[in-house]
């Protein structure tokens, strides 16, 4: 794996005319699978000529659906069950993007949205299979970095972790090495798999199905070792509820084995550091997987109470080992709507990469719903942002929550940002001017602009772009209904 420097600077020399993911599909009645993006091709990049692919393959690989779109509507939400015609299928979903205009990005930004009865989950892109043109160069990854929920009543279980694994274009022997570990990393068990895969095939694995009841109760997390070639692998992974058909779903990270760390800076005070951004009908936990390379860190922890200005200094620090071992939970105090841990520049070396999981729920649910963003910290490398977007649901029940951070690495030079935000629901465009103090956040509620005409009792998905005079740091959305349904991610 690169050293986070290099990727940011590749970036911005890099050419492709392909972009493309993979979504798992496990349609049952009453459930789908919406692929959801907004046209930012036109509005950041000013790509007008460009065509969508979505090709839908069968758990053997056959080719199901084929469709053609060229891009000329503001955003889109395209429903699986509809372009398939039947509401009972296992297998993946490809969406894809041709341009003769370099699409810089390999990785569409694109959202599956996972329904059933009334819930949603929401992924970005993930995994990918490679274009004709790449080489086929074989490397082996180990997946992880995913909450795992497992509950069995009465000798059956509902609820199971799940890993979707998926082939290319060629026929493949694929082998897996699926581990079991508790919440320090250890590993509790371990199940080697071989799958005989045709071109385009896929696998859901269904984890309880793999370990004993015993196993399943003591773990946490599980990883996935995986040989590749003709994909790129960041699962789609999460947990599935057995008597809804939902896909609880997030992606996995690559468990961090090469050093690579944060730049000391005279410029930059702060090395790197973990936001937790909340609200008051909300729950938030993160946690730190013990798959990060090793690290014992000390940060120290601000933060913005409700009705505060800012982020103040708190006067404590937290301490987060990283490493097999490490690991561990941070929890918004109940006050607080925005909590920041930050690592000094100038003190022990802190790694570019702590991935982390971001677990939101609503508060007083009783339910089993939460989100599961995999997320991470960010560090000094980090390029300047000053455009944003992502989606959200309205619907009479449904609220939807964007979640701006204004804050920066050296604190003293961070600017008030006056930003622009537009959001698009069916066919309207509404737009609003917003301020974010420095070193604060912003949290905005959608339903306090947005005309109830433009949603009903049906939830509504909609697209977002946020356009600043100043970098803003970092957005997270979050959707979900008084009863527990919930569903986010971060802004791209």
């Amino acid at each position: 794996m690169k050293d986070l420097k290099t990727v940011f600077s590749e970036r911005k020399n890099a050419y492709t005319n392909r972009s493309s993911a993979i979504f798992p599909l496990r349609l049952r009645k009453n459930t789908d699978l919406i692929i959801s993006f907004l046209n930012y091709f036109r509005f950041k990049n000013n790509i007008t000529d460009i065509i969508c692919n979505i090709r839908i393959y069968d758990a053997n690989g056959s080719l199901e659906y084929l469709g053609n779109y060229r891009l000329d509507e503001s955003h889109y939400a395209l429903s699986a069950q509809i372009l398939l015609g039947q509401d009972s299928f296992d297998g993946m979903l490809e969406v894809e993007f041709i341009s003769l205009d370099n699409l810089r990005f390999s990785f569409p930004a694109v959202l599956g949205f996972y329904k059933a009865q009334g819930n949603y989950s929401a992924v970005h892109s993930a995994g990918r299979i490679k274009g004709s043109s790449e080489p086929y160069t074989p490397f082996i990854t180990e997946e992880s970095n995913f909450s795992c929920k497992y509950y069995c009543e009465n000798g059956k279980v509902t609820i199971t972790p799940f890993i979707h694994v998926f082939n290319g274009p060629e026929k493949r022997e694929r082998h897996y090495t699926l581990t079991l570990r508790k919440m320090t990393g250890e590993p509790i068990a371990v199940k080697s798999l071989c799958y005989q895969f045709s071109p385009f095939a896929s696998h859901l694995i269904e984890v309880a199905k793999e370990f004993d009841d015993a196993q399943m109760e003591k773990g946490f997390f599980c990883s996935i070792k995986a040989d590749n070639d003709q994909i790129f692998p960041r699962f789609v992974c999460g947990n599935l509820h057995y008597d809804i058909g939902f896909m609880e779903s997030t992606h996995s990270y690559p468990v961090i084995e090469k050093p690579d760390y944060c730049e000391s800076s005279k410029e930059l005070p702060l090395a790197s550091f973990l936001p937790l951004l909340t609200d008051k009908a909300l729950e938030l936990d993160a946690f730190v997987f013990p798959t990060n390379f090793p690290a014992d860190l000390t940060g120290k922890v601000l933060v913005q109470a409700y009705g505060a200005p800012r982020l103040a200094d708190t006067g404590t620090t937290l301490r987060l080992q990283t490493g097999l071992g490490g690991g561990g939970e941070l929890h918004c105090p109940e006050d607080v709507m925005f909590m920041l841990l930050a690592f000094d520049s100038h003190a022990a070396k802190v790694p570019t990469r702590i991935n982390t999981s971001y677990r939101y729920s609503v508060k007083g649910s009783k339910g089993h719903f939460s989100t599961d963003i995999a997320t991470g910290t960010t560090p000094n490398v980090y390029p300047q942002k000053f455009t944003h977007w992502g989606s959200g649901i309205l619907s009479t029940d449904f609220h939807t929550i964007l979640f701006i951070r204004n804050n920066s690495h050296n604190p003293t030079e961070t600017h008030d940002a006056t930003f622009t935000l537009d959001v698009y629901v069916g066919d309207q465009r509404l737009q609003q001017t917003f301020t974010a103090a420095a070193e604060s956040a912003l949290c905005i509620r959608l339903k306090d602009f947005v005309p109830t005409s433009a949603y009903g009792s049906q939830p509504v998905i909609l697209h977002w772009m946020l356009k600043s005079n100043h970098p803003v740091g970092e957005t997270f959305w979050v959707s979900y209904t008084d009863n527990g349904a919930i569903c986010a991610d971060h802004g791209f």
